[in-house]
């Protein structure tokens, strides 16, 4: 249940991006520098980071612990953000998917 519960944290990164994006909070969007022009594999190569991120998370079996995980795997690229607001988006995005993930894989 550990990769299930990781792969729904990853899709919870990307919905939390998306929803960031649409409303101008950030432009970040990982699937396209990963496979530019490439869409499809992009969102795959996304997923795939996302849930290698929120393993860690669901590891813990909780939500809180979880989110503090998301946090933490949020810290590296939050340093290198562009703009205040990407880090932020970052960490909302990060802290949403390790809760998801240590939700979702409660024992």
């Amino acid at each position: 249940m550990t990769i299930g519960a990781a792969a729904a944290g990853a899709v919870t990164i990307a919905a939390v991006y998306s929803i960031a994006r649409r409303l101008g909070l950030t432009e970040v969007d990982l699937a396209a520098r990963l496979a530019p022009g490439h869409r499809a594999r992009g969102r795959a190569l996304q997923l795939a980071a996302g849930t290698a991120a929120c393993l860690p998370a669901a590891a813990t079996g909780s939500a809180i612990a979880g989110a503090g995980a998301g946090l933490a795997a949020s810290l590296l690229p939050a340093l290198r953000a562009r703009r205040p607001g990407d880090a932020l988006v970052n960490a909302a995005a990060h802290a949403a998917g390790g809760a998801v993930a240590g939700r979702l894989a409660r024992r």
